[in-house]
């Protein structure tokens, strides 16, 4: 059975950069590829068809490679994702005994505010004896303006501005 590896972003990957470019590779089992037969659609817009790109995802690192009897897939959109926007990846392939590789899965644009990365403790965490707390925020796009964090506990504001 054909599989794919190597995909970029990974499935399930959360903060992806907007002007990613999407990579995988289809790895043959043996049976050969059937390259003529690939569909790739992204968000349910064909983006691949045969060995053509489509209107939009034809950047300049787009390409389909021979890789020994395997096919490396470089799509490289035209225009950037949307912020904080889940992206679907849907790949269709047939090998040349006829069986179908059909393959979906998603990944998540960085959004557009800023993300609560790690802190410390846990949330829903009991605190029992007086210690530090941490927060750490990350926006990849405008940075963190430190004046815009607030904390409230129970109620309480404790940082304003």
């Amino acid at each position: 059975m054909l599989s794919l590896t190597g995909q970029s972003p990974a499935p399930g990957e959360k903060l992806v950069n907007p002007s990613t470019s999407i990579e995988f590779t289809i790895n043959d089992d043996g049976t050969g590829i059937d390259i003529s037969t690939l569909i790739v659609e992204i968000n349910g817009s064909r983006v691949i068809e045969g060995v053509s790109f489509q209107d939009g995802f034809e950047g300049l690192e787009s390409e389909i490679t021979p890789d020994g009897d395997n096919y490396l897939i470089v799509i490289d959109p035209e225009e950037d994702f949307e912020l904080g926007v889940v992206s679907s990846l849907k790949v269709q392939v047939q090998d040349l005994d006829g069986s179908y590789l059909n393959k979906t899965y998603s990944f998540k644009m960085i959004p557009e505010e800023p993300v609560l990365v790690t802190m410390s403790p846990e949330q829903g965490a009991t605190i029992n004896h007086p210690q530090y707390l941490y927060f750490e925020f990350e926006d990849t796009i405008d940075g963190v303006d430190e004046e815009s964090v607030s904390v409230t506990i129970n109620g309480l504001s404790y940082i304003s501005n």
